[in-house]
């Protein structure tokens, strides 16, 4: 990377699209496989010449990458603790909850029956303790904050003092419906400006967004659109 890169600061209309397509604060892996759809789309028209005409060298990845791998998580007792646990239900990873990598630590605070857990989300630099029981072996449900559905359930017991590491990748939903949604949600301002001065090839741009049935063709107006308003901003600093 060039020594003297630095990132462009972008008018607020424009950010608000930025957030729009790539979400609010959202993490590094969600961008990088959101931005592999964005490129899929741009690629998938007999308008992908645009892409290329400012700029003919591809830089970003045309092969498989995190885009391809599937949903995990893994729990890891910490220290002494004996007991194993489990991850149990259905992540949320969309463009209302952008975020594909989370950790999380769950120790028990107290051994008293019903247990007192405390849950830890890194990320998020939140906690919360919460009361679990047992039955026939198995805990009751534990929470996983930021991750509505999802919880840790723990076999055998706990002692005072137990610990597990709780990480998660969770690979998104990615609807391009949702997304022309959310960018519509921008305002007219937000939108039209990408469209200004109308002259070709900004006014051919328009008419994709506004006016094209399909959706690959629809997105690709703006996203266009968007690559040549910020490679002005590039270009006058």
């Amino acid at each position: 990377m060039d020594p003297s890169y630095s990132p462009l600061t972008l008018p607020q209309n424009l950010q608000r699209v930025r957030t729009a397509l790539l979400g609010e604060n959202s993490d590094t892996a969600y961008r990088n496989v959101m931005l592999k759809t964005l490129m899929t789309v741009l690629h998938s028209t007999e308008f992908a010449s645009y892409v290329a005409a400012l700029d003919p060298r591809i830089t970003y990845l045309d092969h498989q990458s995190i885009a391809a791998l599937h949903s995990n998580s893994v729990v890891l007792p910490q220290g002494f603790t004996i007991s194993t646990g489990t991850v149990v239900g259905t992540p949320i990873c969309n463009v209302t909850n952008p975020r594909m990598e989370w950790l999380w630590h769950v120790t028990v605070v107290s051994h008293e029956s019903p247990f007192t857990v405390n849950v830890r989300w890194e990320q998020g630099r939140k906690e919360q303790n919460f009361t679990v029981g047992f039955t026939a072996g198995l805990s009751e449900f534990i929470p996983l904050i930021g991750q509505p559905g999802l919880f840790l359930q723990v076999t055998n017991t706990m002692l005072q003092g137990d610990q597990w590491s709780v990480s998660l990748l969770a690979l998104p939903t990615i609807e391009l419906s949702d997304t022309v949604a959310a960018l519509e949600k921008c305002g007219p301002a937000a939108i039209e400006q990408l469209f200004t001065p109308r002259t070709a090839p900004r006014t051919d741009f328009e008419k994709l967004w506004k006016d094209h049935p399909y959706l690959n063709y629809k997105l690709s107006g703006l996203l266009l659109a968007l690559i040549y308003r910020l490679e002005e901003l590039r270009i006058s600093g």
